[in-house]
């Protein structure tokens, strides 16, 4: 028999709720982004990757120039968090298939956790 566990987070808005998401991935998988490279993560999960979005994160303080933006990209493509190439970098399909459909006002997730071999 499977136990079940219920757990309510509430987060402040869809950039939070971005981030929450992608560190539960990040802890299941073993894979350890900075903080940074989550925050750049949530970024392109909410709002798309565009030149906006890119003059947003570096006038915000998330990074310092556009050439830290794209080596942070670089990284987190490496680490299998982003796919994609410069403007097409998008967040992985294996942490949200659908990202357009991810972020509503409550998002439920199902983890399988199988110590079976």
């Amino acid at each position: 028999m499977a136990s079940v566990y219920k757990w309510s987070i509430k987060t402040g808005s869809k950039l939070d709720q971005a981030q929450k998401l992608i560190r539960i991935y990040c802890v299941l998988n073993d894979v350890r982004p900075s903080d940074t490279g989550i925050l750049v993560c949530a970024y392109i999960m909410v709002y798309r990757l565009d030149d906006k979005i890119r003059e947003l994160m570096i006038k915000s303080g998330v990074l310092g120039s556009l050439s830290s933006l794209k080596n942070e990209i670089y990284a987190l493509r490496k680490l299998g968090l982003l796919e994609g190439k410069g403007k097409t970098a998008k967040i992985s399909a294996r942490i949200c298939p659908k990202p357009e459909e991810a972020l509503t006002p409550q998002t439920v997730l199902f983890i399988n956790l199988d110590n079976r071999s």
